[in-house]
C-alpha cells in the first residue's frame, strides 16, 4: 500500500515539472518573438530616421538646421517639440550623454562641455545676486541697533546652511557633489551629513563674502567668536582672515587715528574733569568704527532711554525705559594693566573701576514701587524688636524641617546608588515652597565699566549717577523721584550708600538725598562671610591638630590637602568644600551611629519613612546643643558623666549646627526658596554677632528690619523674588545678583582683558556692554561646532575623602562622650555662636534702633535746600528745630558713638562743608563687641576674608 502511493506521488510530481517546463518553454518564446519585433521596430524606425535625413540632405538642409527649428520657440512646433523631447523622461540626458560619451568626437564634447560651464556661470552668478540682494549674510545697521534680536544672538550655522541652499541650490549641489563620493552617499550617517553641510555653509560663505562685503555675517561671527574665546591678534590678522575664515582684528576692534579730541566733549560732559579724572582741555585719540564698538555702542544704546527719537530706541528695551522697572547691580573691578618694557611715564599700574549690570525686575508692576509708600512705611516702622531676629515657635518648626531636609540632601547627592532612590520623595519635604521664586529666566544687559572708585562714599553715590545716566534716566524730571529704583550690592557698597542718604537727609531735597533708592544685599558676600565664620570657628590650632580629631584643620591634614593658614585665608570654594566634605562624613558617621549598622547594611532595607525617623533622631543627637534627655541609651553615658564635660564631642556637636545651617543657606539660595533664605539669614545674623563680624551682623540687622517693617509688603514681595537670578532658566540654577556681577567682572578681566596697548580703561568701556551677548555667542557655536572644552570638569567624586573622614570619626570616637576629655591650646573650646550672639545683641540693637530712630526724625525735617519730604512724598513735617542736630559738641560725640569705630575720619566720617554733623545711618552702629580690632576703612574687601578671584568661585552655578 505504503509503494503504491509513493508511485502515484512520483508520478505527479513527474507532471507538475513537465507543466513547470512547458510553461516556461512558453514564456521563453514569448520573450523571443517580443524581442524580435522590438528589433525589427528599432530596424524599421533607423530606416525611416535615415530616410528622412536623406531627403533633408535633397532639399539642402542638414540636421543642425532641423535642430534649430525644432527648438526654436517661435516656430509653431512646440507640441511636437514637447511630445518628442521632454514628454516622455531621459530623452534629453539620453541625447547629451550621447555626445559626451567616449564614442563621440572631442570636438562635440568640448563644445558640450563649453556651453554647460556658461549656462552654470550664468546660474551661479544669479544665485549670487539673489542672496546678495535678500540680505541673508549682509551684516548691516541692524546687526548693530538690536544685537539681542539679531541673528548673531541665536547663531546657527544649520540655519544658515538652510538659508543658503534655499537660495542657492545649484551650487549647493554641485559642492554636494564635489564633497561626496559614492561610497560616502552610501554609507552617510545623519552626524556625517550635518557635518559636509557645516562644511558646504562655509565655504560658500567663504565665496560669498568674496562676492561682496554685504555677505560679510559668517566672517564677522566667526571674528566675535574668536574673540570670545581668547584667540590672538596674529591667529585673526595673518591666518583666518587671509583664508576668508574671518574678519580681520582691525576690522573687529577698530583703528585709531592721529586726530584728539577734548576729553569733555567725547565724554559728553561739557565742562570740569570726566570719568576718568582728565582735564577738559586733555586730549583722548578717536577711533574708527570696528565691529566691537558699533556693537558696545548699540548695547549702550539699549540702556540710554533718554534718547531723543524713540522710535531709534532697541524695541527688546523699549518697555523697560517706559516702566523703569529696572534692578541695578555693581561691583569693583580691579586691572592690573602690564607693559612689556618699562619706561619713564610707562609702567604697571592697577586700574580701580565699576562694573553694573541691569536687569528687569520679575512680577513688579509701576504701583507696587512708589516712592511715598516707602517713605510712609518707614515714617511708621517700629523700632527693630529681639524677637523680630529670633525665630518664632512656627518658623522653628520650618527650621527643623528645612534641617531635615537639607541632611536627607546630603544623603541623595553624596551616598552614591545607595539612597538615590529616594530622590523624588526628598523633594516633596522641603517646607516653605509657597515661597519660592517662580521658574523663569532673567535677562541680563551689563552696562559700560565706570572709572570710578567705589571703595569711597563719594565714589558709591559717584556710581549711582552714572548709572542712572547710562540707564537714561531723566534725573531732573519730578517723576524721576516717584518711583523706586533698586540697587543691590556687597555690604560695604550697601552701607557707603546709606551713608551718602545719612548724610544728606534732613539737608538736601528728598531725590537728592536718594530717598527713591532701595539698597538691597548680595547674599554670595553673606556666604563668604559665613563661610569664613565657620572655617574660622572650627579650624582649630594648626600645631596641635593631632590633640583635636574633629577639628577641620585635623580633617583637613587626614584627607591630605593643602594647609590652610586662617591669617591668610585660600580662595572661598577651597574653604567651602572642606567645611562640606567633614560634614558629609560627620553626617554619614553618626547615621551609623543611630542605626547600628554599617551603610552598606543599612541603606538597602531602610524605607524612606524610617530613614526620616533616622534623620531626625540623628538631628536631636548630633546637631542640637542641648543634650537630650534620653542620650544615654544612644551614648552609654549616665547624666551626670555630662557634667564633667567632652571637649571633642561638644565642639563636633557644634560643627554639625553650624555646617547644617551654611549648608541649608546655600541649598536654598540655589533652589530660589526665598522662605528657607530668610530662616537661614536669621539664624547667620546670631552667627555673625557670635563670631565677630559685627559688620554682616548689622547689614543682617538691616535687612530682616526692612522685611518686618519698614518695606511696606509689595516692595517686600519684590525684593524675595528678584534678590536671585536665573540667567538660564533651569530650575536649581539660581544664583545671588552679586555673583552674577562677579561672573561678568570675571569674564571682563580674563577672557575678553585686551593686551598691549588696548588694555585701558577705555576699552574696558568699549567690551563691558558686550560681555553678555559674546559669551552666549561663545556658547552656542561650541554647541553648535562640538562639545566647550575649557577648565571645567565632571565634579570629582568626594566619597573616598568621605570614607576616610568617617574612619577618622570612628577611631577617635568623636562623636561618642568620653567624660573628662580635654583639647590643649588656646582654640581649644569652640563657642556656641547662637548663644555668644544672643548674648551680644543686647547693645548693638539698641544702637540701631537710636540711629534709626534719629533717621526718621531726620527725613520728617525741612531741608535746607529743595522741597521737604511732606510735598515730594507725602511725609509729616517735623517740629524740630533743624540746629537741633547741626551744631554742638554733644551732638558731634553723639553722632561719632552711633557710628561707631572709625579707624580713619577723613575717609569714613565726611564733615559736610556747611558744618552739619552726619548722623549715620542704622549701618554706623557701633556694637559692644567691635574690640576685635575690625576697621570700617576704606578697603572693598573689608569684612571678607576669603578670596574670590579664582575662576571655581565666581562661575558656581551661572553654567
Amino acid at each position: 500500500m505504503a509503494k503504491k502511493k509513493k508511485k502515484t506521488a512520483a508520478k505527479a510530481d513527474k507532471k507538475r515539472q513537465i507543466a513547470q517546463q512547458a510553461a516556461q518553454h512558453r514564456r521563453e518564446e514569448a520573450a523571443r518573438q517580443r524581442l524580435a519585433q522590438r528589433d525589427e521596430a528599432k530596424i524599421a524606425r533607423k530606416q525611416r530616421c535615415h530616410h528622412v535625413l536623406n531627403t533633408l540632405l535633397s532639399e539642402g538642409l542638414n540636421i543642425g538646421d532641423f535642430f534649430l527649428y525644432v527648438s526654436d520657440p517661435t516656430n509653431p512646433v512646440g507640441t511636437e517639440r514637447h511630445n518628442g523631447l521632454f514628454k516622455r523622461k531621459g530623452v534629453i540626458a539620453q541625447i547629451l550623454d550621447f555626445w559626451t560619451s567616449s564614442q563621440s568626437s572631442e570636438t562635440a564634447r568640448a563644445t558640450v562641455h563649453e556651453w554647460v560651464m556658461g549656462y552654470m556661470e550664468k546660474v551661479c552668478s544669479m544665485e549670487g545676486e539673489m542672496i546678495t540682494d535678500s540680505g541673508i549674510l549682509r551684516s548691516d545697521e541692524r546687526a548693530y541697533t538690536d544685537p539681542k534680536s539679531h541673528s548673531l544672538d541665536n547663531f546657527s550655522l544649520r540655519n544658515v546652511f538652510n538659508n543658503i541652499r534655499d537660495a542657492c541650490p545649484s551650487m549647493t549641489r554641485l559642492l554636494q557633489v564635489f564633497c561626496t563620493t559614492k561610497r560616502q552617499e552610501r554609507r552617510a550617517t545623519d552626524s556625517v551629513i550635518a557635518k559636509k553641510e557645516n562644511l558646504i555653509a562655509s565655504a560658500m560663505s567663504i565665496l560669498l563674502a568674496a562676492r561682496s562685503q554685504r555677505n560679510s555675517l559668517i566672517r564677522q561671527t566667526m571674528g566675535l567668536y574668536l574673540y570670545a574665546t581668547g584667540a590672538q591678534r596674529q591667529v585673526f590678522s595673518c591666518v583666518l582672515s587671509h583664508f576668508g575664515l574671518s574678519c580681520s582684528y582691525t576690522a573687529l576692534v577698530g583703528t585709531s587715528d592721529k586726530r584728539t579730541t577734548s576729553a569733555a566733549t567725547s565724554n559728553g560732559r561739557g565742562s570740569g574733569q570726566d570719568g576718568r579724572g582728565l582735564a577738559p582741555d586733555a586730549a583722548v585719540p578717536t577711533c574708527r568704527s570696528g565691529i566691537l564698538r558699533q556693537w558696545s555702542h548699540a548695547c549702550k544704546q539699549a540702556m540710554r532711554m533718554a534718547r531723543r527719537l524713540t522710535r531709534r530706541r532697541p524695541p527688546y528695551m523699549r518697555d523697560l525705559a517706559v516702566t523703569k522697572l529696572a534692578s541695578y547691580v555693581y561691583d569693583n573691578i580691579n586691572l592690573v594693566l602690564k607693559v612689556a618694557e618699562q619706561i619713564l611715564g610707562r609702567t604697571d599700574a592697577q586700574q580701580n573701576g565699576t562694573c553694573a549690570t541691569a536687569f528687569p525686575l520679575f512680577n513688579a508692576t509701576p504701583d507696587d514701587l512708589q516712592t511715598k509708600d516707602l517713605s510712609a512705611s518707614f515714617d511708621s516702622a517700629a523700632p527693630l524688636s529681639r524677637d523680630d531676629i529670633l525665630l518664632s515657635d512656627n518658623q522653628w518648626d520650618s527650621f527643623d524641617e528645612l534641617l531635615e531636609y537639607t541632611t536627607l540632601r546630603i544623603l541623595v547627592q553624596h551616598g552614591g546608588e545607595r539612597f538615590k532612590r529616594f530622590a523624588a520623595d526628598v523633594e516633596k519635604v522641603r517646607p516653605l515652597r509657597e515661597d519660592d521664586i517662580p521658574l523663569h529666566k532673567t535677562d541680563i544687559y551689563p552696562l559700560p565699566a565706570m572709572d570710578i572708585d567705589e571703595s569711597s562714599t563719594t565714589g558709591n553715590a559717584d556710581v549711582i549717577d552714572q548709572i542712572f545716566k547710562e540707564a537714561g534716566y531723566d534725573t531732573d524730571s519730578e517723576e524721576f523721584s516717584k518711583t523706586l529704583k533698586i540697587i543691590w550690592g556687597d555690604q560695604l557698597s550697601v552701607k557707603n550708600l546709606r551713608s551718602v542718604t545719612a548724610t544728606r537727609v534732613g539737608h538736601d531735597s528728598a531725590a537728592n538725598s536718594l530717598l527713591d533708592n532701595v539698597y538691597a544685599p548680595g547674599l554670595f558676600h553673606y556666604e563668604i562671610s559665613a563661610t569664613s565664620c565657620v572655617l574660622e570657628t572650627h579650624y582649630g590650632d594648626p600645631q596641635l591638630y593631632t590633640a583635636n580629631p574633629g577639628s577641620l584643620c585635623n580633617h583637613n591634614n587626614r584627607i591630605g590637602r593643602k594647609p590652610i593658614v586662617l591669617s591668610s585665608l585660600p580662595p572661598y570654594r577651597t574653604c567651602r568644600d572642606l567645611i562640606f566634605v567633614s560634614l558629609y562624613a560627620r553626617i554619614f558617621h553618626c547615621l551609623e551611629l543611630v542605626s547600628n549598622k554599617s551603610l552598606d547594611e543599612y541603606a538597602p532595607s531602610v524605607t524612606f519613612d524610617q530613614l526620616r525617623k533616622d534623620i531626625k533622631t540623628l538631628l536631636a543627637l548630633y546637631a542640637n546643643t542641648v543634650v537630650p534627655q534620653n542620650a544615654e541609651d544612644f551614648l552609654d553615658a549616665s547624666p551626670a558623666a555630662f557634667a564633667t564635660g567632652d571637649m571633642v564631642y561638644e565642639n563636633a556637636i557644634l560643627f554639625i549646627c553650624d555646617a547644617l545651617i551654611l549648608r541649608a543657606f546655600i541649598d536654598s539660595i540655589k533652589s530660589g526658596a526665598s522662605g528657607c533664605i530668610v530662616l537661614t539669614l536669621k539664624q547667620l545674623a546670631l552667627m555673625y554677632r557670635g563670631s565677630s563680624h559685627s559688620k554682616y551682623a548689622y547689614e543682617v540687622m538691616h535687612l530682616i528690619h526692612n522685611l518686618t517693617s519698614v518695606w511696606p509688603k509689595p516692595l517686600r514681595n519684590i525684593i524675595l523674588q528678584n534678590w536671585l537670578v536665573n540667567p538660564t532658566g533651569k530650575p536649581n540654577a539660581w544664583v545671588p545678583v552679586d555673583l552674577m556681577q562677579e561672573h561678568m567682572n570675571y569674564w571682563i578681566k580674563v577672557i575678553y582683558k585686551a593686551h598691549g596697548s588696548n588694555a585701558t580703561i577705555e576699552w574696558l568701556q568699549m567690551i563691558s556692554p558686550c560681555i553678555d551677548t559674546l559669551r552666549k555667542l561663545a556658547t552656542q557655536m561650541n554647541q553648535e561646532l562640538g562639545s566647550r572644552q575649557g577648565t571645567k570638569h565632571t565634579t570629582p567624586d568626594i566619597w573616598r575623602d568621605i570614607n576616610e573622614l568617617m574612619k577618622s570619626l570612628h577611631e577617635h570616637s568623636v562623636y561618642r562622650f568620653e567624660a573628662g576629655r580635654t583639647i590643649p591650646g588656646d582654640k581649644a573650646e569652640v563657642p556656641n555662636l547662637f548663644t555668644v550672639g544672643l548674648d551680644a545683641l543686647k547693645k548693638p540693637l539698641k544702637d540701631y534702633n537710636i540711629a534709626f530712630q534719629k533717621l526718621q526724625a531726620r527725613r520728617r525735617m525741612k531741608p535746607l535746600l529743595g522741597e521737604p519730604a511732606s510735598t515730594t512724598m507725602g511725609l509729616p513735617v517735623a517740629d524740630v528745630a533743624h540746629t537741633e542736630y547741626i551744631t554742638g559738641a554733644a551732638d558731634l560725640e553723639t553722632s561719632m558713638a552711633v557710628q561707631g569705630h572709625r579707624a580713619h575720619m577723613g575717609e569714613s566720617c565726611d564733615m559736610p562743608e556747611n558744618g552739619v554733623v552726619e548722623v549715620a545711618g542704622p549701618e554706623g552702629v557701633a556694637s559692644d563687641d567691635d574690640d576685635d580690632g575690625e576697621e570700617e576703612g576704606s578697603d572693598h574687601e573689608d569684612g571678607l576674608t576669603l578670596s574670590r578671584e579664582n575662576e571655581d568661585d565666581v562661575d558656581l552655578y551661572m553654567d
